[in-house]
């Protein structure tokens, strides 16, 4: 469950919910506006296979409601299949989910991806 603060999302955060008021405002916008390059689109679908994506995002942050949008965008136009999830970080750049605290980052929006380890039962982080 996400708490919210004013306009603020913190912790997980579903792609429905960036697209409700007061976030579609400018979700909607940039996702619209963003036009993918087709190279760009043709090389990632070919490496999609088994990938999951975590995104750490500030809804109150500049960059992140440019990025975020125009991400999902990118994976809308090559249809990727793997899981993503959205956790929403305070003006701080803490988490909801005490996982965050793993990756010390400093900035808005962070994107992992990880590879899908189809032996085992966790994730680990592509290199």
């Amino acid at each position: 469950m996400c708490s919210t603060y004013a306009q603020d999302i913190i912790g997980p955060i579903t792609l429905e919910d960036l697209k409700k008021e007061p976030f579609a405002e400018w979700f909607n916008t940039e996702y619209e506006n963003y036009a993918p390059f087709g190279k760009t689109i043709a090389q990632l679908d070919a490496v999609q296979e088994d990938v999951a994506v975590t995104i750490f995002m500030g809804t109150w942050c500049s960059d992140s409601k440019m990025h975020v949008p125009a991400f999902f965008r990118i994976l809308d136009e090559f249809a990727f299949s793997g899981e993503v999830q959205i956790i929403g970080v305070d003006r701080d750049k803490n988490a909801y989910w005490q996982r965050n605290r793993e990756w010390h980052h400093q900035r808005t929006d962070l994107y992992l991806l990880q590879r899908r380890q189809r032996s085992q039962s966790h994730c680990g982080v592509a290199r």
